[in-house]
């Protein structure tokens, strides 16, 4: 292997490195939630706003930090966001109270936003000069390992280990000061850019693409509401059916789930991106109807059912929407569209998720899942008439 090749590797390697140890952090506490709702005498909403602000936290990483790195070089970026990510995990471990929580998860998501942005960046960068076009799939398959290992390791010494929340913790807090020690002997190849920092948030559309946008933007609000909506209630469903193994098996569901969906994302590699996308949008209906029926028969096997038609819906939605808008985005705005893509994907990450504890209060979480149901379903629905009505393969202006 010569030195070149092997440079590729190693950089390739470190920066999904990271990005999938900030996803890792990002889910690690999902086991844990119901044992700090006790702890902290929360309620179900408190719960929901817990989860949701965490996406603040990636909102505000996204637009107004997401263009440090093309300033000040990915690697500083990439190792502040793992700063902010060891300051989380702290909080996380000196945790006395429900305003401990919201605080590590606004930190949590401004870590990941950074670092998912600066990675996916680096990831570009490095596979512009070596023309392999693998960088979005090596971005989203950091993104799964991670997010699909932290729910598992978390699950697993909640289940088994002594202080497990804390232990859980300190374990990814040493994670990341590896990912540190590695990042900081990776020499810097972005030099630092002259000039006054733009800081300004930029997710507009440009008029000629959004005919085009729509159907992508729909299709990732319906698969992360739908994801969003599964990590929030899994733990409650599962604790229900099989309490005494209850951390175990919901950290294992949910490393099904996005192993699943990363699996479901390789399969699709190489099919049309607009068919993928379709596709996973409708697997998403059937996905749907089988977790809410789970939820309510307090049913294991109808909840693996429905992991399995998550997961194919969630790696063929997201895959097939993040390739269709790579196709239709011009040069020049390729950064502002790809902002408001994954605004889409934040958003339905978090506004459904506080429309369900809203409703959960006011009409008892039967009724919230049925509303969530119906409503995502008309939602996929509506995706899929605009796709019919905008999409013409491989013509944009």
């Amino acid at each position: 292997m010569d030195s070149q090749a092997y440079r590729y590797r190693h950089s390739v390697s470190i920066a999904m490195l990271v990005v999938g140890t900030a996803f890792l952090g990002a889910t690690l506490a999902t086991p844990f939630y119901l044992a700090y709702q006790q702890s902290f005498g929360f309620s179900d909403f408190t719960l929901t706003q817990i989860y949701a602000v965490y996406v603040l936290g990636n909102m505000v990483a996204l637009l107004f930090l997401g263009r440090l790195s093309d300033s000040l070089g990915r690697k500083p970026v990439l190792m502040a966001a793992l700063v902010l990510a060891c300051l989380s995990t702290l909080l996380f471990i000196f945790a006395a109270g429900t305003a401990w929580l919201f605080m590590a998860r606004l930190v949590s998501g401004l870590a990941v936003g950074l670092a998912s942005s600066t990675g996916t960046a680096w990831l570009v960068d490095i596979d512009a000069r070596q023309q392999t076009g693998h960088a979005t799939l090596q971005a989203a398959g950091a993104n799964f390992v991670g997010s699909a290992m932290g729910p598992l390791a978390g699950g697993v010494l909640y289940q088994y280990a002594f202080a497990p929340m804390q232990l859980a913790w300190v374990c990814y807090l040493a994670a990341l000061a590896a990912a540190l020690i590695l990042l900081h002997r990776v020499p810097a190849d972005r030099p630092m850019t002259a000039g006054r920092l733009d800081l300004r948030p930029r997710i507009a559309v440009p008029g000629h693409v959004r005919p085009y946008f729509v159907a992508p933007a729909l299709t990732a609000f319906c698969v992360f509401a739908f994801i969003g909506y599964y990590l929030a209630l899994l733990p409650s469903i599962v604790h229900a059916t099989l309490s005494p193994g209850g951390g175990v098996v919901s950290g294992a569901i949910m490393f099904l789930l996005f192993i699943g969906g990363l699996g479901a994302m390789l399969a699709a590699r190489h099919s049309p991106c607009d068919r993928s996308m379709s596709h996973g949008l409708m697997l998403l209906v059937p996905a749907l109807c089988t977790f809410y029926l789970a939820q309510h028969a307090a049913s294991l096997w109808l909840l693996v059912l429905g992991t399995l038609l998550a997961a194919l819906a969630s790696g063929m939605g997201f895959g097939g929407s993040l390739r269709v808008v790579g196709r239709i985005s011009p040069p020049r705005h390729r950064a502002a569209i790809a902002s408001a893509y994954y605004a889409a994907c934040f958003a339905g990450a978090s506004i459904p998720i506080l429309g369900i504890g809203l409703a959960a209060v006011l009409w008892g979480l039967p009724t919230a899942s049925l509303i969530f149901t119906l409503l995502t379903c008309l939602l996929v629905a509506a995706a899929l008439i605009v796709r019919k009505d905008t999409a013409q393969p491989g013509e944009h202006p």
